[in-house]
Parts: C-alpha cells; structure tokens; sequence
C-alpha cells in the first residue's frame, strides 16, 4: 500500500510539474503582451492626445456655425422688416369688394384704374389681406387693403401717384406706403 501511495504521489508530481510548465508559460506570454502594451502606450496617447485637439477643434467650429446661423437669422429679420415697409396701403375699398383674391382685384384694379401695364409676367402682386382689425361697425370706414407689390410695380404706382392725384375710390384718395 505504500508503494501504491508513493507510486500516487509521484504521479500528481509530474502532473502538478506538467501544470508547473504550462503557467510558466502562460505567464511568459503575459509578459511579452504587457510588453507589447507597453510598447503602444505613448502612441495611444499621442492619438488620445490628438483627438482631443480634434474634439476642442469641432466644438469651437460648431459655436462658429451658431454664431454665424445666429447672424443670419438676425439678417433674414431685417429682410423682413424692410420687406414689410414696401407694403402700400389702399384705403376705402368696401367690405369684400376684393371677392377671394385680394392680389388678382389688386392686379386688376391698378391695370384699369392706373393705366399701368403688365411689364412682366412675374406676379405684380406678391402678397395681399386686409388690415388685421375687427370687423368696423355699419357706417365706419373700412379697414384698409395691404399689399407688396413687385418692387417694379411697387415703384411705378408710387411714382404715379406723386406725379398724378391717385384715383378716387368712393371718394376718398387714400393710398400710401408704408
């Protein structure tokens, strides 16, 4: 029985030294991979390092493009506002004398009653609505027509009316810009 136990001993010996063998491997080979890591390192953070300048760069360029986005915006509303002062003002036109298309009475009214001609075929009339007030009471005068004319049209029918006295609507001579 002794035999058999030291023939069992020898036996996990040369097993445990075959394990033995196999993690001393294992660990040589972690070595030479921590070596290769290390190896790396400065690299990984010369190209950390860089995008990071890359990041700081974007961010500046994106505050760049809201900034100018900002500015732009800020231009479109003075476009808009100078569009706005180009509206012509009609006064004394009846409550839905203008029908459904302010623009096409507009168009029509300024050919026949101005004498203007069509000088292209671009709409004459690019926008058109009655004043944004309450409905008048019977008797009051009527809320005024607003209109933006092609700056061609625009410019003729104010050139008109300080050249000639504007024509009279129910008597009234209220035409004007704004």
């Amino acid at each position: 029985m002794t035999a058999e136990l030291l023939a069992a001993i020898q036996g996990s010996c040369v097993a445990l030294g075959g394990k033995m063998d196999s993690i001393a491997r294992d660990i040589n080979h972690l070595r030479l991979d921590l070596r290769k890591v290390a190896d790396h390192l400065p690299a990984v953070k010369d190209d950390v390092d860089a995008l990071k300048k890359e990041v700081k760069w974007r961010r500046a360029e994106v505050d760049e493009s809201k900034c100018s986005a900002t500015q732009m915006e800020e231009r479109l509303e003075d476009t808009k506002d100078q569009s706005r002062c180009n509206n012509l003002h009609f006064m004394g036109f009846t409550r839905r004398a203008e029908g459904s298309s302010v623009e096409l009475f507009l168009e029509h009214w300024t050919t026949k009653s101005l004498r203007l001609l069509k000088i292209s075929n671009f709409f004459m009339v690019e926008r058109g609505h009655r004043a944004l007030a309450p409905v008048p009471h019977p008797g009051a005068p009527p809320r005024t027509l607003i209109a933006l004319f092609n700056y061609r049209y625009n410019h003729a029918i104010l050139q008109y009316v300080r050249t000639y006295s504007p024509p009279q609507i129910r008597g009234q001579t209220d035409l004007y810009p704004s």
